[in-house]
Formats: C-alpha cells, structure tokens, sequence
C-alpha cells in the first residue's frame, strides 16, 4: 500500500513538472540555460583541480601516510580507521562530492570497510568554501 502511495506521488509530481515545462516553455529553456552556465562557470572550475588532486595524492600513497597519523584522531572520534581523515579534510576544502568520492575510492580498494564507509560518509559531506564562495558571487556580478 505504502509503495504504491509513493509511486503514485512521484508520478503525480513528474507529471506536474511536465505540465509546467510545456506551459512555460521560455521560462524552462532559460532555466535551464542558466542552470547550465552556473554547472560551466562555477562547478567545473571548482571541483576539477580537487578531483584532479585528490586522484594523484590517493595514487602516490597519501592517503596512507595520513592514516597513520591521524588513527589516533579518528579511532576514538569517529570509530574509523586514520584513513578516513583524508575525505573528511578534503570535503571541508573543497565540498561534498568530493569526500564522497574519496569515501569510494578507498571502499573500491579495500582500504575502509562497508561499515566504515558508511560512517566516513555521515561526517565528510560539506559544502566547500570554495564553490559557497563562487556561487554566493554569482548573482552580484551580474
């Protein structure tokens, strides 16, 4: 029943979304204009170089090296290995994909368990200063 309910909702909900797009047919291509500026202008140039970063400190061995010396930081605090202080600094920096891309990395090369994979994530979803800063511009420059 419950299911049911749910999928009629969402369908109700997709349905009013198109109704809208086909009424204001201006109004969406705009949107999506501008949506896709600010993807181009602020997002990319925001995230790639932490991407690019974070790819190149994982495949030398950084994160390892963090590990060991933050185990003592995180065990108590958190209740997961040192390694995981790498997605959390990283996410406080650059923002929230990020940390969660850095979390499945390490999951995908056996470096966290599922169960701490799980907790890293919980604390390593942050908007970055860097992207809070560009999009909070955004709309003054203009």
């Amino acid at each position: 029943m419950k299911r049911s309910f749910t999928n009629f909702l969402f369908l109700v909900i997709i349905l009013w979304i198109l109704v809208g797009i086909i009424k204001y047919p201006k109004l969406s291509l705009d949107s999506s204009y501008e949506g896709l500026l600010i993807w181009f202008n602020i997002i990319i140039p925001s995230l790639l170089p932490f991407f690019i970063v974070t790819e190149v400190l994982t495949a030398i061995g950084f994160v390892d090296l963090v590990g060991r010396f933050l185990e003592p930081l995180m065990k108590p605090l958190f209740n997961t290995p040192g390694a995981s202080a790498f997605p959390l600094s990283m996410s406080l920096v650059s923002g929230y994909p990020i940390g969660a891309k850095i979390v499945s990395n390490l999951r995908k090369k056996n470096i966290i368990s599922k169960i701490e994979a799980e907790r890293t994530i919980c604390f390593s979803s942050y908007i970055g200063s860097s992207i809070y800063a560009r999009c909070s511009s955004y709309r003054h420059v203009e």
